[in-house]
């Protein structure tokens, strides 16, 4: 969740402050994160169902701090790129996870989810608040930098995942 906020709350932000970009080149970079964060929604649902929830989830968990830390230390046409990889990657992890949640839940599915919801939201607000105290404090770099790296924390939750119907229904 830090990865998502500091990116989708903070990236124009960071674009004219931290690369000295024009607001209209934040507001475009934040364009592209977003547009490939929906194609990527579209995508990892479809594949999570052929290839499996934990394998797609640990291949997003994975590749988007690599795609955030690559992009800290990148200028110019790559950084767009690595923008589109963030969408794919890191936005795009919302639907896996529901999709794991509803498959735990097949009797209470929108219980589940309004409990899933509720706990993004609430796990969310939080997230943008310490990315923003880290900003102004460290500096925006640092704070995505630490987001990065509390995106290669959550991995292993991925191996702790039940299995589809394991929980207690």
């Amino acid at each position: 969740m830090f990865m998502v906020v500091a990116m989708t709350t903070y990236l124009p932000t960071f674009m004219r402050d931290a690369l000295g970009a024009s607001l209209w080149l934040g507001a475009a970079s934040l364009t592209i994160l977003e547009a490939a964060g929906v194609v990527g929604a579209l995508a990892t649902g479809t594949l999570s169902d052929r290839w499996g929830r934990r394998t797609i989830l640990l291949v997003l968990l994975t590749l988007a701090p690599i795609f955030l830390l690559v992009f800290l230390n990148t200028t110019g046409l790559l950084s767009a790129v690595l923008l589109v990889g963030l969408g794919l990657t890191a936005i795009s992890q919302t639907p896996v996870k529901l999709a794991i949640v509803q498959d735990n839940f097949p009797d209470n599915r929108a219980a589940a989810n309004g409990i899933f919801m509720a706990m993004n939201f609430v796990i969310r607000a939080a997230a943008i608040g310490v990315v923003g105290l880290l900003a102004d404090r460290y500096g925006l770099p640092t704070a995505f930098l630490w987001s990065a790296i509390a995106g290669f924390l959550s991995i292993p939750a991925v191996f702790w995942l039940p299995e589809p119907g394991e929980l207690v229904r």
